[in-house]
């Protein structure tokens, strides 16, 4: 009985760690496709952060932090994340100290175990959707005096595409502007936001917020640099850490087809058509290798073929395609009933009906 109880505590350690998978051997080309989603079109990505402190990771099961999968910036080793929750005060020292002026703007002491990822974009939309959770061991005790400084900072026109522009200006708030922080979300500030992750499965931080999407109005087809940044505040002991889920257009281009079959395969009465959403509006098409240049295509052969679309965005504009299959008729099927198949003279007469089970096929000969 000892050993049955044993090997099920450590099934359940098992999969309760499953949970969650972090991985912290990542390149920084695969830490940007971890999150970095349609519409967007990313350059000169840079990166000043300790060696593992930076991951993809996937959740399953029933864990708690409400995204699937995405990336995971830390302020000590991204691992010391993966639940469940049994360490009151994990964290790793990374040694490092840095002061970036959007960090220490948030707080002043923000300068230990520091991360930051940033990057160019140019979107193809007017409108930036970034889903994220921010999760820390500072959570309950350390409520207003050690505040791990996090934010999302953009620089470059602002969403009217002309007038002041954005410079570095931080985009990680909750509706009204406030800065999404350990001592404006918390059990006592904003609380709607904030999960006690005491006893968590999923995740060893002991506080997080819930998933927060925030939306940023853009220019389409200017550059923007981002700039995502976590830090240490006062020492180098608790970790913080943001997992972001993604980061894209709010309307990315998407279309679906319908096809109408062509009559014969050796005839070329086949139609199809595509309807386009998202983006900006004002599509083109571009049937290939035939079809024409709109959203319904006819004269078409038994056969595959490829719509490209574009929408109204000028030279950044997003495309999407689809691959069309024109079928012919499935094989006629008939059943004949012979009124009578005995010859009784040469004269004799014999009748027959055949029904079509082919509904393409209007009429038949006999």
């Amino acid at each position: 009985m000892k050993k049955l109880l044993i090997i099920l505590a450590c099934l359940s350690i098992y999969l309760t760690r499953a949970q969650i998978s972090i991985n912290n051997t990542v390149t920084i080309a695969q830490l940007i496709n971890g999150f970095v989603g349609s519409g967007l079109t990313v350059s000169n990505p840079s990166l000043n952060c300790p060696m593992s402190a930076y991951a993809t990771f996937t959740t399953s099961g029933a864990c708690n932090l409400g995204i699937t999968n995405g990336v995971l910036l830390a302020t000590g080793n991204a691992t010391v994340a993966q639940g469940p929750n049994t360490i009151g005060s994990a964290g790793t020292n990374m040694g490092t100290s840095y002061s970036d002026p959007q960090l220490t703007a948030i707080d002043p002491t923000a300068t230990n175990d520091v991360c930051i990822l940033e990057f160019d974009i140019v979107p193809s939309c007017s409108t930036l959707i970034i889903k994220y959770v921010f999760g820390s061991e500072e959570y309950p005790e350390f409520v207003g005096s050690y505040n791990d400084a996090f934010g999302f900072f953009i620089t470059g026109p602002n969403g009217s595409c002309s007038g002041p522009a954005y410079n570095n200006t931080n985009v990680a708030t909750l509706p009204g502007g406030t800065p999404v922080s350990i001592n404006n979300i918390n059990a006592s500030a904003n609380s709607s936001y904030y999960v006690n992750n005491a006893g968590g499965t999923c995740i060893q931080y002991d506080g997080m917020t819930i998933p927060i999407t925030s939306t940023v109005n853009v220019c389409p087809c200017a550059t923007y640099h981002f700039k995502i940044g976590i830090a240490d505040a006062i020492d180098n002991a608790y970790d913080s850490g943001v997992f972001i889920d993604m980061f894209a257009c709010n309307n990315p281009l998407t279309a679906n087809a319908t096809t109408t079959l062509s009559s014969c395969s050796s005839t070329c009465t086949g139609a199809a058509s595509v309807t386009p959403t998202g983006g900006s509006g004002s599509y083109t098409y571009t049937w290939l290798p035939t079809g024409g240049n709109s959203a319904y295509a006819t004269g078409l052969c038994t056969g595959n073929y490829t719509v490209v679309i574009a929408d109204a965005a000028g030279a950044c504009a997003s495309t999407t395609s689809l691959v069309v299959n024109i079928a012919g008729p499935s094989t006629p099927s008939f059943s004949i009933d012979l009124s009578d198949d005995t010859l009784s003279c040469y004269n004799s007469t014999v009748s027959a009906n055949a029904v079509n089970t082919n509904t393409i096929i209007s009429s038949m000969n006999y």
